[in-house]
Protein backbone atom coordinates (compact mmCIF):
# COMPACT_ATOMS: atom_id res chain seq x y z
CA UNK A 1 0.00 0.00 0.00
CA UNK A 2 2.81 2.06 0.95
CA UNK A 3 4.16 2.27 -2.18
CA UNK A 4 1.17 3.04 -4.45
CA UNK A 5 0.92 6.28 -2.07
CA UNK A 6 4.62 6.89 -3.20
CA UNK A 7 3.24 6.51 -6.64
CA UNK A 8 0.42 8.74 -5.83
CA UNK A 9 2.67 11.27 -4.37
CA UNK A 10 4.33 11.98 -8.03
CA UNK A 11 1.47 13.09 -9.05
CA UNK A 12 -0.36 15.01 -5.68
CA UNK A 13 3.00 15.79 -3.99
CA UNK A 14 1.17 18.95 -2.28
CA UNK A 15 -1.94 17.01 -0.93
CA UNK A 16 -2.34 16.09 2.60
CA UNK A 17 -4.51 13.32 2.29
CA UNK A 18 -1.85 11.68 0.50
CA UNK A 19 0.99 12.15 2.90
CA UNK A 20 -2.16 11.37 5.98
CA UNK A 21 -2.60 7.74 4.43
CA UNK A 22 1.19 7.22 3.69
CA UNK A 23 1.71 7.79 7.18
CA UNK A 24 -0.72 5.67 8.49
CA UNK A 25 0.62 2.98 6.00
CA UNK A 26 4.02 3.50 6.62
CA UNK A 27 3.52 2.95 10.56
CA UNK A 28 1.53 -0.16 9.76
CA UNK A 29 4.75 -1.37 8.47
CA UNK A 30 6.76 -0.52 11.05
CA UNK A 31 8.75 1.87 8.95
CA UNK A 32 8.01 4.64 11.58
CA UNK A 33 10.50 7.81 10.99
CA UNK A 34 9.00 7.55 6.95
CA UNK A 35 5.99 7.75 8.99
CA UNK A 36 6.46 10.79 11.32
CA UNK A 37 7.84 12.40 7.87
CA UNK A 38 4.87 11.99 6.33
CA UNK A 39 2.69 13.00 9.01
CA UNK A 40 4.77 16.14 9.39
CA UNK A 41 4.25 16.78 5.70
CA UNK A 42 0.65 16.20 5.97
CA UNK A 43 0.17 18.66 8.81
CA UNK A 44 2.10 21.43 7.36
CA UNK A 45 -0.04 21.32 4.71
CA UNK A 46 -3.14 20.68 6.19
CA UNK A 47 -2.71 23.16 9.20
CA UNK A 48 -6.29 21.87 10.81
CA UNK A 49 -5.84 18.33 10.18
CA UNK A 50 -6.39 16.85 13.96
CA UNK A 51 -6.09 13.25 13.22
CA UNK A 52 -2.80 13.60 11.83
CA UNK A 53 -1.61 15.55 14.76
CA UNK A 54 -2.66 13.01 17.17
CA UNK A 55 -0.66 10.15 15.26
CA UNK A 56 2.09 12.32 14.37
CA UNK A 57 2.30 12.65 18.54
CA UNK A 58 1.88 9.49 19.33
CA UNK A 59 4.21 7.93 17.14
CA UNK A 60 6.67 10.66 17.92
CA UNK A 61 5.96 9.84 21.48
CA UNK A 62 6.50 6.17 21.14
CA UNK A 63 10.13 6.59 18.87
CA UNK A 64 11.23 9.26 21.42
CA UNK A 65 11.42 12.22 19.54
CA UNK A 66 10.23 14.94 22.84
CA UNK A 67 10.22 18.10 20.68
CA UNK A 68 8.03 16.61 17.62
CA UNK A 69 5.71 14.90 20.45
CA UNK A 70 4.93 18.09 22.44
CA UNK A 71 4.78 20.26 19.34
CA UNK A 72 2.12 17.99 17.76
CA UNK A 73 0.06 17.04 20.76
CA UNK A 74 -0.11 20.93 21.39
CA UNK A 75 -1.68 21.64 18.41
CA UNK A 76 -4.04 18.80 18.62
CA UNK A 77 -5.59 20.41 21.61
CA UNK A 78 -5.61 23.83 20.41
CA UNK A 79 -8.23 21.86 17.88
CA UNK A 80 -9.58 19.81 20.26
CA UNK A 81 -11.18 22.76 21.87
CA UNK A 82 -13.11 23.52 19.10
CA UNK A 83 -14.94 19.57 19.15
CA UNK A 84 -14.75 19.42 22.90
CA UNK A 85 -17.47 22.64 23.25
CA UNK A 86 -20.25 20.65 21.43
CA UNK A 87 -20.87 17.11 20.12
CA UNK A 88 -22.80 18.30 17.09
CA UNK A 89 -19.89 20.87 16.23
CA UNK A 90 -17.84 18.26 16.59
CA UNK A 91 -19.76 16.04 14.40
CA UNK A 92 -19.93 18.40 12.03
CA UNK A 93 -15.72 18.98 11.67
CA UNK A 94 -15.81 15.15 11.52
CA UNK A 95 -17.62 14.75 8.62
CA UNK A 96 -15.82 17.88 7.05
CA UNK A 97 -12.74 16.08 7.50
CA UNK A 98 -14.38 12.72 6.38
CA UNK A 99 -15.42 14.41 2.80
CA UNK A 100 -12.02 15.70 1.90
CA UNK A 101 -10.46 12.12 3.09
CA UNK A 102 -13.16 10.32 0.66
CA UNK A 103 -12.35 13.18 -2.29
CA UNK A 104 -9.43 15.30 -1.91
CA UNK A 105 -9.87 16.71 -4.70
CA UNK A 106 -13.16 18.63 -4.67
CA UNK A 107 -12.84 22.30 -3.63
CA UNK A 108 -15.89 22.34 -1.92
CA UNK A 109 -15.00 20.16 0.76
CA UNK A 110 -11.95 22.45 1.41
CA UNK A 111 -14.00 25.67 0.85
CA UNK A 112 -17.03 23.76 3.98
CA UNK A 113 -14.15 23.32 6.11
CA UNK A 114 -12.09 26.97 5.57
CA UNK A 115 -15.65 28.07 6.37
CA UNK A 116 -16.18 26.38 9.55
CA UNK A 117 -12.65 27.36 10.93
CA UNK A 118 -13.57 31.01 9.95
CA UNK A 119 -17.08 31.14 11.59
CA UNK A 120 -15.03 29.66 15.08
CA UNK A 121 -11.73 32.49 14.33
CA UNK A 122 -9.76 29.96 13.68
CA UNK A 123 -8.28 31.72 10.91
CA UNK A 124 -4.88 30.24 10.49
CA UNK A 125 -6.53 27.17 9.21
CA UNK A 126 -9.59 28.85 7.75
CA UNK A 127 -7.36 30.38 5.41
CA UNK A 128 -4.71 27.36 4.52
CA UNK A 129 -8.01 25.28 3.18
CA UNK A 130 -8.96 28.59 1.60
CA UNK A 131 -6.25 28.78 -0.04
CA UNK A 132 -6.62 25.08 -1.06
CA UNK A 133 -10.22 25.31 -2.50
CA UNK A 134 -8.78 27.83 -4.47
CA UNK A 135 -5.61 25.50 -6.13
CA UNK A 136 -8.34 22.87 -6.74
CA UNK A 137 -10.81 25.10 -8.59
CA UNK A 138 -10.99 25.17 -11.81
CA UNK A 139 -12.70 28.66 -11.84
CA UNK A 140 -10.75 30.83 -9.40
CA UNK A 141 -12.31 33.51 -9.53
CA UNK A 142 -15.77 32.23 -8.58
CA UNK A 143 -13.72 30.44 -5.83
CA UNK A 144 -12.47 33.95 -4.32
CA UNK A 145 -15.64 35.52 -4.48
CA UNK A 146 -17.47 32.75 -2.57
CA UNK A 147 -14.59 33.03 -0.40
CA UNK A 148 -14.95 37.15 0.19
CA UNK A 149 -18.31 37.21 0.38
CA UNK A 150 -18.92 33.99 3.09
CA UNK A 151 -16.07 36.48 5.23
CA UNK A 152 -17.99 39.66 4.83
CA UNK A 153 -20.93 37.88 6.04
CA UNK A 154 -18.72 36.93 9.08
CA UNK A 155 -17.46 40.35 9.48
CA UNK A 156 -14.34 40.23 8.39
CA UNK A 157 -14.24 42.64 5.46
CA UNK A 158 -10.43 43.28 5.54
CA UNK A 159 -10.14 39.65 4.86
CA UNK A 160 -13.20 39.75 2.61
CA UNK A 161 -11.72 42.32 0.53
CA UNK A 162 -8.14 40.54 -0.16
CA UNK A 163 -9.93 37.31 -1.72
CA UNK A 164 -12.30 39.79 -4.21
CA UNK A 165 -9.33 41.40 -5.10
CA UNK A 166 -7.21 38.45 -5.90
CA UNK A 167 -10.52 37.52 -7.73
CA UNK A 168 -10.28 40.85 -9.52
CA UNK A 169 -7.12 39.83 -10.40
CA UNK A 170 -7.93 36.74 -12.16
CA UNK A 171 -11.13 37.90 -14.15
CA UNK A 172 -11.07 41.69 -14.19
CA UNK A 173 -14.84 41.95 -15.24
CA UNK A 174 -16.59 39.04 -13.02
CA UNK A 175 -19.20 40.97 -12.03
CA UNK A 176 -19.85 38.71 -8.64
CA UNK A 177 -16.64 40.30 -7.54
CA UNK A 178 -17.05 43.90 -8.59
CA UNK A 179 -20.42 44.20 -6.93
CA UNK A 180 -19.38 42.49 -3.58
CA UNK A 181 -15.42 44.51 -3.56
CA UNK A 182 -18.03 47.94 -4.21
CA UNK A 183 -20.74 46.85 -1.06
CA UNK A 184 -17.86 46.41 0.90
CA UNK A 185 -16.02 49.12 0.52
CA UNK A 186 -18.59 51.36 0.80
CA UNK A 187 -19.59 49.83 3.93
CA UNK A 188 -16.35 50.80 4.97
CA UNK A 189 -15.92 53.98 4.03
CA UNK A 190 -14.11 53.95 1.30
CA UNK A 191 -16.15 55.74 -1.48
CA UNK A 192 -13.91 56.56 -4.20
CA UNK A 193 -12.90 52.89 -3.83
CA UNK A 194 -16.23 52.06 -4.06
CA UNK A 195 -17.08 54.06 -7.28
CA UNK A 196 -14.51 52.77 -9.16
CA UNK A 197 -15.91 48.76 -8.76
CA UNK A 198 -19.15 50.32 -9.17
CA UNK A 199 -18.68 52.16 -12.60
CA UNK A 200 -16.73 48.93 -13.48
CA UNK A 201 -19.67 46.71 -12.84
CA UNK A 202 -22.28 49.10 -14.50
CA UNK A 203 -19.46 48.91 -17.42
CA UNK A 204 -19.74 45.06 -17.64
CA UNK A 205 -23.27 44.87 -16.68
CA UNK A 206 -25.11 48.19 -18.36
CA UNK A 207 -28.89 46.79 -17.49
CA UNK A 208 -28.26 45.66 -13.81
CA UNK A 209 -30.18 47.89 -11.45
CA UNK A 210 -28.59 47.05 -8.30
CA UNK A 211 -25.34 47.93 -10.10
CA UNK A 212 -26.54 51.46 -11.12
CA UNK A 213 -28.30 52.40 -7.66
CA UNK A 214 -24.93 51.16 -5.50
CA UNK A 215 -23.22 53.56 -7.48
CA UNK A 216 -25.40 56.24 -7.41
CA UNK A 217 -25.15 55.88 -3.12
CA UNK A 218 -21.30 55.75 -3.38
CA UNK A 219 -21.63 58.92 -5.45
CA UNK A 220 -23.90 60.81 -2.98
CA UNK A 221 -21.62 59.33 -0.04
CA UNK A 222 -18.83 60.89 -1.14
CA UNK A 223 -20.55 63.97 -2.06
CA UNK A 224 -20.83 63.59 -6.01
CA UNK A 225 -24.43 64.57 -6.28
CA UNK A 226 -24.74 65.96 -9.71
CA UNK A 227 -23.04 62.39 -10.83
CA UNK A 228 -25.26 60.49 -8.18
CA UNK A 229 -28.82 61.85 -9.73
CA UNK A 230 -27.42 60.81 -13.43
CA UNK A 231 -26.92 57.33 -12.18
CA UNK A 232 -30.01 56.97 -10.55
CA UNK A 233 -32.09 58.39 -13.13
CA UNK A 234 -30.40 55.75 -15.45
CA UNK A 235 -31.46 52.65 -13.00
CA UNK A 236 -35.38 54.44 -13.11
CA UNK A 237 -35.19 53.70 -17.03
CA UNK A 238 -34.25 49.76 -16.29
CA UNK A 239 -36.44 47.82 -16.43
CA UNK A 240 -37.42 46.35 -12.57
CA UNK A 241 -40.03 43.88 -10.91
CA UNK A 242 -38.88 44.71 -7.63
CA UNK A 243 -41.01 47.52 -5.42
CA UNK A 244 -38.88 48.09 -2.78
CA UNK A 245 -35.52 48.69 -5.52
CA UNK A 246 -37.61 51.33 -7.51
CA UNK A 247 -38.97 52.69 -4.22
CA UNK A 248 -34.97 52.98 -3.00
CA UNK A 249 -33.69 54.73 -6.10
CA UNK A 250 -36.80 57.18 -5.71
CA UNK A 251 -35.45 57.74 -2.21
CA UNK A 252 -32.16 58.00 -2.88
CA UNK A 253 -33.07 60.00 -5.97
CA UNK A 254 -34.81 62.69 -3.85
CA UNK A 255 -31.82 62.64 -1.51
CA UNK A 256 -28.98 64.08 -4.56
CA UNK A 257 -31.32 66.25 -6.30
CA UNK A 258 -32.03 68.12 -2.70
CA UNK A 259 -28.29 68.25 -2.06
CA UNK A 260 -26.75 69.10 -5.49
CA UNK A 261 -29.74 72.49 -5.04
Amino acid sequence: ASEELHRALRLLGDDATVHYFLGQSLAAEGREPEAIDAFQRATELDTGFLDAYYRLALLARKTVKPQIARTAMAKFRQLKTITDEDVEIGKQMQRMRAAILNVPEDPTHHFNLGLFFAKRAYFAEAENKFNRAVALSADKAVMLTRIGKNLAMLEQPEVALHYLEHALERDSTYAPALFDAGHISGRLGRHAEAINYFRRLVDRKPGGVEGWYFLGLALVSSGNNTEAEQALLHAQKLDTSDARMTAKISRLLKLAQNESQ
